[in-house]
């Protein structure tokens, strides 16, 4: 099935109507239905970039759009996605106490490289920043202690084998 045509079609709706709810609930749901990670990865960004032009210009759904926000990153968050992973576990966190967000310029490349490492697309991530860039948090929260080496296996056990 031709994902992209029906995503796009949906987004046409949206654009028509911003105020429908039901299309943006559709993308959502054509979201789920995606079995190709980078085709579902694709339509929940253009599905948040939706969500986030509803929430600034202040439509009158603009609470729903958020806890669709909200759930778009779950889902991708489920898909394997670190980055989605990290933006939604400090969604309910005081901001003076969040980790992730505010750092995210400078770590998105090293969370892009873990990505990477997740997906198979690398073997070895090493990884050498100079001390002011939290680099040592970020292992913590991906890395496993029993073995000091990036190991994503502590969060997405269903994608990789017992060590």
């Amino acid at each position: 099935m031709d994902y992209n045509e029906i995503v796009s079609n949906i987004i046409a709706k949206i654009n028509e109507e911003p105020n429908e709810f039901s299309h943006y609930n559709a993308l959502y749901a054509v979201c789920e239905n995606i079995s190709d990670v980078d085709e579902k990865y694709k339509a929940t960004n253009l599905l948040k970039e939706c969500c986030t032009e509803g929430i600034f210009n202040k439509v009158k759904i603009a609470e729903k759009l958020s806890e669709l926000f909200r759930e778009t990153l779950l889902l991708e968050a489920r898909g394997l996605r670190f980055d989605s992973y990290m933006q939604y576990i400090e969604l309910n966190r005081e901001p003076s106490k969040r980790f992730w967000l505010p750092r995210r310029n400078q770590l998105l490349p090293v969370v892009d490289a873990i990505q990477d490492l997740i997906d198979d697309k690398l073997d070895i991530l090493a990884v050498s920043l100079p001390p002011p860039n939290n680099k040592n948090n970020l292992i913590f929260v991906c890395g496993n202690t029993r073995f000091r080496f990036f190991n994503v296996v502590k969060f997405f056990p269903a994608k990789f084998a017992p060590l």
